[in-house]
């Protein structure tokens, strides 16, 4: 199979990702492939990243049978989100061990490793765990490939409760996996949405502008409107900025507004994934929104086109900037940089204008999938394993940890019945009631086809930034998106 076509390519895999905490603190390592081997009948993969062995505490079954010989392994890659997302997961592992008396190595990986060569490499080889954690979609070549268990055939080991309160999301997310079959690969345990809005309300009252009624902007032309008074009327030197850098713009900014626009029809592929739709209305007027806010609206700094939605946050936390479209995972870097601002609300959140699809943006949740059984695997000990992958799935849904799961991982629960334990309205910054309602009114999610990371990474950002510089206009780059995505295809 040629590197072109190959979803398990090694070559040409992005060295550099820069977005979410999540992607900006992921290692280089993960992208020089590993000479794997197979895995023996009582051995799992040890490659996934660092490991932590757990030691069995009890002896007491669970599930379907007495796991306390079982040893399974997890590979897990939220802990780059932060040392308390690594410190949780450890915990929520040896809970599970606790209660099942099963050992589970837990091999901490970076971004790197899940979407480059490591883990396509270990994979490949049969050395694979029975348990990973990703983000919605991403961990699209191993299904194609047929190493990843279909919800469909575990969901009945499941916590029942856990799944009635979850299936306002996992309705959502079957769209995301149309061109398998109808079904789920993965079960969404921490929730993310794409994008919400940022700003400065001191900004905002300056300029002569309502902090109620101008913010969040009702659609893009509103947006115009209040970012071009910001930066004539208000302190800072600019309204609003578009972001050129790398997959900035495109997987979270454009997106967002196509899928508000479009719903279903406002997400990367078409319903059987033969082609991109990256060239219908809502993605043209997305797209050209997005580029002309910046090259015919005259918004953002002179480095708009290879600016990071980081470096623009800094600006707007240091009163440089006055508003701006940000991922809800930003939060940190405000609250470094800024932190008074953000605790007494002068830096205020709130979710995305709602288009005509009725969404305000894109849903993505962080998600567990469990794996097929290896060949040389024996079935009996892979079933017992995948039975230690439900537990550890049924305690990622457990109402303790999902009351804690912004406090601990910085997402947002998966489960509606703990919502109404949350601080929702008591924050001055607008965060968690913004979150909530883009949880609630947010689209579907990307499609898990593997070409989805090559777009946002590799194919899109070069004719963004081309628009952006004027050496092209918005139009003609959607249609190079386009043709690139459909060569992919």
């Amino acid at each position: 199979m040629s590197d072109q076509s190959d979803p398990f390519r090694t070559s040409g895999t992005p060295n550099r990702i820069s977005r979410r905490t999540w992607l900006k603190v992921a290692g280089a390592g993960g992208l020089t492939a590993l000479a794997g081997c197979s895995s023996s009948d009582d051995q799992e993969s040890e490659q996934g990243g660092s490991e932590q062995q757990g030691t069995a505490q009890s002896t007491s079954a669970s599930g379907d049978g007495d796991l306390s010989n079982t040893t399974a392994t997890y590979w897990n890659t939220i802990n780059v989100q932060s040392e308390s997302a690594k410190s949780a997961s450890k915990n929520i592992v040896d809970t599970v061990q606790s209660n099942t008396g099963a050992s589970i190595k837990t091999n901490f990986s970076t971004v790197s490793d899940l979407i480059g060569a490591k883990w396509k490499t270990s994979f490949r080889s049969g050395n694979y765990p029975v348990i990973f954690d990703s983000v919605v979609g991403w961990a699209g070549p191993f299904m194609q490939n047929g190493y990843v268990l279909p919800f469909s055939e575990y969901k009945d080991k499941l916590d029942q409760d856990a799944l009635e309160n979850i299936q306002w999301l996992t309705d959502k997310l079957e769209y995301t996996y149309r061109g398998y079959r109808k079904d789920l690969y993965e079960i969404p345990y921490g929730l993310n949405v794409q994008t919400g809005m940022v700003g400065r309300m001191d900004h905002f009252e300056e300029a002569g502008l309502s902090p109620e009624d101008d913010f969040p902007p009702d659609d893009f032309e509103h947006l115009v409107e209040v970012a071009q008074t910001l930066q004539k009327d208000g302190p800072a030197k600019h309204g609003f900025s578009s972001f050129g850098q790398s997959s900035d713009s495109f997987d979270e900014h454009i997106l967002a507004w196509s899928v508000a626009d479009g719903g279903k029809k406002g997400v990367y592929l078409n319903e059987d994934w033969t082609k991109g739709r990256l060239t219908n209305d809502s993605w043209m007027t997305a797209g050209r929104n997005y580029i002309e806010t910046y090259t015919e609206h005259d918004l953002g700094p002179t480095d708009t086109p290879s600016i990071s939605t980081e470096k623009y946050l800094t600006r707007l936390a240091n009163g440089r900037a006055s508003m701006s479209s940000s991922g809800f995972l930003n939060l940190p870097l405000l609250k470094k940089r800024a932190p008074d601002l953000v605790k007494n609300g002068t830096i205020k959140w709130a979710p995305n204008w709602k288009g005509e699809s009725g969404s305000r943006g894109c849903t993505a949740p962080y998600t567990l999938a469990l794996t097929r059984k290896p060949e040389t695997a024996n079935k009996d000990t892979w079933e017992k394993r995948q039975q230690v992958g439900v537990e550890l799935m049924n305690q990622f849904l457990s109402k303790e940890v999902q009351r804690k799961m912004f406090t601990q991982f910085g997402l947002f629960p998966v489960r509606k019945d703990v919502w109404s334990d949350l601080p929702i309205g008591e924050r001055p910054d607008n965060y968690l009631s913004s979150f909530k309602t883009m949880a609630e009114e947010g689209g579907p999610a990307w499609s898990a086809h593997p070409v989805s990371l090559e777009l946002i990474i590799n194919i899109a950002p070069p004719h963004i930034q081309s628009a952006l510089k004027g050496q092209i206009s918005p139009e003609q780059a959607m249609r190079n998106i386009q043709k690139d995505t459909n060569a992919r295809l």
